[in-house]
């Protein structure tokens, strides 16, 4: 993306595919897709004409080596990584509280909903990784 400018991976969910399948494949250079470890999130937003649902995952640890082999299905992105502190500081708000909220709800184990941004509840964990939006 732009110079300065973070974009999350991200991909479409058809009708018929999983939130956990799509977001293994946001990224392709991983062998079999990323390694999901839960779904910790949900984020739901709507806009004028469609609501926009963003699924927050926590994946397996990368190596630099497994980082620099990503490609996002975006081609103009640039995958880098970001060690906790830096995404404290460098990240816009958007994009902070999303992660900041799902490394809380990862850590204990807890499901963050999330609407426009705006925490709205941590619950416990499903027992499926995809959740349907409130």
């Amino acid at each position: 993306m732009g110079r300065g400018m973070f974009v999350l991976p991200g991909a479409a969910i058809e009708n018929d595919r999983e939130a956990e399948r799509a977001a293994s494949h946001a990224m392709s250079g991983v062998e079999y897709g990323m390694a999901i470890r839960r779904q910790v999130g949900i984020d739901v937003t709507q806009m004028r004409r469609r609501k926009v649902i963003v699924h927050l995952f926590a994946t397996e640890l990368l190596t630099r080596a497994e980082v620099a082999l990503l490609r996002p299905l975006d081609p103009r992105a640039v995958p880098s990584v970001l060690p906790v502190p830096s995404c404290l500081t460098d990240l816009p708000e958007r994009a902070l509280g999303r992660v900041a909220l799902g490394l809380i709800a990862f850590q204990t184990g807890l499901f963050v909903r999330l609407e426009g941004g705006v925490l709205r509840a941590f619950e416990p964990p499903a027992a499926s990784c995809s959740r349907k939006p409130a």
